[in-house]
């Protein structure tokens, strides 16, 4: 194998590597991260004529060896590897964009693509020298923008109602991309207090909870409108929960009810477009909530592609009849590849890279995409983070808010600490106006509920202001007792040395 072309299929299928990944149970994103790691990692060693391994194998076996005849020396070899690994990378160009100058890679990259090979031998039991004189990379200007409401309200008016229900759901939950492409529709129904089993018609279902939620908004009830998610972040796999607001649930509505629409074709009238409208609904609870735009056809078993073709009389070319016996025994061909039976939901997910497009589609259609190999401003890290900016400033404690995006919470607090889930909707449905987007806004704002919640938040907010000023005036008080008490101090100090010489004089002491 020329190891210059070693390609990051090559890593994944390596005994070796897939047994690392095990031993640190590795996410799904991760291996792919430290897959493209160990690719530049055996193309550095190639280009430099290092000679500690050409294949993950030989590497282990190397560092193993090294290790039992002089560890020190072992430390001092590899430490000086990664250093000079380092700044190989911090000179390789990421991409060659025909229009653009070659752009290098981030320093974050740099710092994940280092800790990558140090776990590659930690896993493997190989001591590893502990970092010197690093400090924290910092994140490059141009991917330090920051995204807004009105940002967010512009994009939204060219999304569709997929596109538009997942932006919702992610910045008024603050979930990210891995928990929104795992949601299930069951997650969603059972958020909304409802057993999934216990629907038998999705459709209608989806129409009379629209209604209601519809009506009790009409009626200043928002509460109605917000939806509970269970969610196992996958990064942590740490259990949480979180909510959406009413406008994110409305719009996970439309979605769902586009998906299971009554079709638009009549029966004598057949061909792609119903092929294309059952490939998107929804068949079980545990279908994923967002699937692909894009369904492959072998989604749908062969029997049902060839009832939804055009019947032989509407063909009238001979090609054409070609045509459709060749994709429906291509889709025989792929489902027998896969080991593909009735309807497998997993073809049909919505994955990382699917997201990023989107979002980079929507950025272009309102004018805010960033250049070749800049993060995209309009992106699933963003949108939890204006989550988190959102109700922080309007005044959630940090740790509520952490809890509701899955981060890890220090033990001693998680240890004593039960989530109710009635006490977190009542603070959500508090503080949850400074999320809303759009016409949905505009209403709340206008509403008496709101002017009510905005003058008792205010009270919150001056209650604070003024405790916080109590606060100041307190210490500096108790600054002054302590001056007080010195001075006291001092002064009895120095009566009693006076006391004392006068008894020395008298001969009393």
């Amino acid at each position: 194998m020329v190891m210059n072309k070693m390609e990051v299929k090559d890593i994944e299928r390596d005994e070796i590597i897939k047994n690392w990944w095990m031993r640190i149970k590795a996410s799904e994103s991760l291996k792919k991260g430290y897959a493209r790691s160990m690719v530049y990692f055996f193309q550095f060693l190639e280009e430099k004529g290092i000679a500690i391994g050409r294949t993950p194998g030989e590497l282990r076996t190397y560092a193993k060896r090294k290790v039992k005849e002089d560890a020190t020396e072992w430390l001092d070899d590899i430490e000086g590897t990664l250093a000079a690994f380092e700044n190989w990378l911090n000179e390789k160009p990421k991409a060659f964009p025909k229009s653009e100058t070659p752009m290098k890679l981030a320093p974050n990259t740099v710092a994940r693509y280092i800790a990558a090979v140090r776990s590659f031998f930690g896993a493997y039991n190989i001591p590893m020298p502990k970092g010197k004189g690093r400090r924290e990379p910092q994140v490059l200007v141009e991917n330090n923008h920051r995204l807004t409401k009105e940002i967010v309200r512009e994009a939204i008016k060219y999304a569709d109602v997929r596109e538009k229900a997942i932006i919702l759901t992610m910045m008024t939950s603050g979930m990210g991309d891995s928990e929104i492409l795992n949601v299930t529709v069951g997650d969603f129904v059972r958020g909304r207090g409802y057993n999934p089993d216990s629907i038998s018609d999705l459709v209608s279902w989806v129409n009379e909870e629209k209604r209601k939620c519809e009506e009790a908004i009409g009626e200043g009830n928002l509460d109605f409108g917000i939806t509970r998610f269970d969610v196992r972040r996958k990064k942590t796999q740490i259990d949480y929960m979180s909510f959406i607001t009413p406008e994110g649930t409305l719009a996970i509505l439309d979605y769902l009810a586009w998906r299971n629409r009554a079709s638009g074709y009549s029966d004598s009238h057949k061909g792609t477009g119903r092929i294309r409208e059952e490939k998107r609904k929804v068949r079980t609870p545990e279908d994923f909530l967002f699937i692909k735009k894009d369904v492959p056809e072998y989604y749908l078993p062969p029997e049902v592609i060839q009832a939804l073709k055009p019947p032989r009389e509407e063909i009238k070319e001979l090609k054409d009849k070609r045509a459709t016996k060749i994709t429906v025994d291509k889709v025989k061909e792929k489902r027998k590849e896969l080991s593909l039976k009735e309807y497998p939901d997993e073809v049909r997910k919505f994955d990382v890279k699917g997201i990023m497009g989107m979002f980079r589609q929507l950025a272009k259609k309102a004018g805010i995409d960033t250049k070749f190999g800049v993060y995209q401003v309009l992106r699933g890290h963003n949108l939890r983070k204006l989550f988190y900016t959102l109700l922080r400033n309007e005044g959630i404690d940090s740790f509520t808010l952490e809890f509701w995006q899955g981060h890890k919470i220090p033990k001693e607090q998680a240890a004593y600490f039960e989530a109710i889930p009635e006490k977190l909707k009542a603070i959500y449905a508090k503080y949850m106006h400074v999320l809303f987007i759009g016409e949905f806004e505009t209403k709340v704002l206008a509403s008496k509920e709101y002017a009510e919640l905005k003058e008792e938040i205010d009270g919150y907010k001056e209650a604070l202001k003024n405790r916080n000023g109590e606060m100041a005036k307190l210490k500096e008080e108790i600054e002054a007792m302590k001056e007080r008490k010195e001075k006291t101090e001092e002064e009895a100090l120095e009566k009693i040395t006076r006391l004392q010489k006068i008894l020395e004089k008298k001969g009393i002491i």
